[in-house]
């Protein structure tokens, strides 16, 4: 078993009650009694071995069925190439969690963009009362409008600026109505890191139903192949009408 993966099992265990986890001498099998989601106040220390959302995705099923509302604070890193960004993940989830009359918070307190500064998240969820609502999760007809949301550090703001009008003159050719919003340097004022992240959400005109992709970039050379990559990847998703991919299969 891994450093990360005790780190999660640490988490489940104390975020319910009466879960207990029996862990072989050689680390390799692994006996688990669940408890139940007593949900409340918790906070957890993530170090730096995973990105938090490694440890949040997971989490967020499972606070819909606490006895009581869950207020959840994890401090860690967001640094990750493999595991989907803070941002992506709540692109993703509002829309099904709102689908589902569930009321979800996902809040940024502060962000990392080196394994070595601590980025802080908070998660609020109020379980639901009886029963989970029914919905329709079949694609929108029709897409009709483009958020999103591009956060920085220590990155020039003539780069910042041409990733945008670039993203807007693209994307503008297919969506009539394209807004990207900026965030730059909430992070630790020790992360010396550059760098940027960029999450684009496609909703439809029911407004049920986004598409989102993220994509995380160091070089700052050239921003037009970050733009090109980003927006075909949504184009793409869009085409295909994706609404939840692999990332989110547990939503499904």
């Amino acid at each position: 078993i891994r450093e990360y993966e005790m780190k999660f099992l640490q988490v489940i265990c104390e975020m319910t009650e009466g879960s207990e986890v029996e862990i072989d001498d050689t680390g390799t099998s692994i006996k688990f009694k669940p408890g139940f989601i007593k949900g409340g106040k918790c906070e957890f220390d993530c170090d730096s071995v995973k990105c938090l959302t490694y440890f949040i995705q997971p989490l967020l099923p499972l606070l819909l069925f606490a006895k009581n509302p869950a207020t959840l604070k994890f401090k860690g890193s967001l640094v990750s190439e493999s595991e989907l960004s803070i941002d992506a993940l709540k692109f993703r989830i509002d829309p099904i969690f709102e689908l589902l009359g569930v009321s979800l918070s996902v809040k940024v307190a502060s962000r990392s963009y080196s394994k070595t500064s601590q980025a802080i998240v908070s998660v609020d969820c109020i379980p639901i009362d009886s029963c989970l609502k029914a919905f329709d999760i079949q694609p929108s007809l029709k897409f009709s409008k483009v958020r999103g949301l591009l956060c920085s550090n220590k990155v020039n703001s003539q780069i910042i600026n041409s990733i945008i009008n670039e993203s807007k003159e693209l994307l503008g050719n297919f969506f009539d109505d394209v807004y990207i919003y900026t965030e730059n340097g909430n992070c630790d004022k020790s992360d010396n890191a550059s760098g940027f992240n960029m999450v684009l959400a496609c909703t439809g005109v029911d407004n049920k139903l986004v598409v989102a992709e993220d994509l995380s970039h160091i070089d700052e050379s050239n921003p037009s192949k970050f733009v090109s990559k980003i927006c075909r990847r949504l184009l793409h998703n869009v085409a295909n009408k994706i609404i939840i991919d692999q990332q989110l299969s547990w939503s499904m």
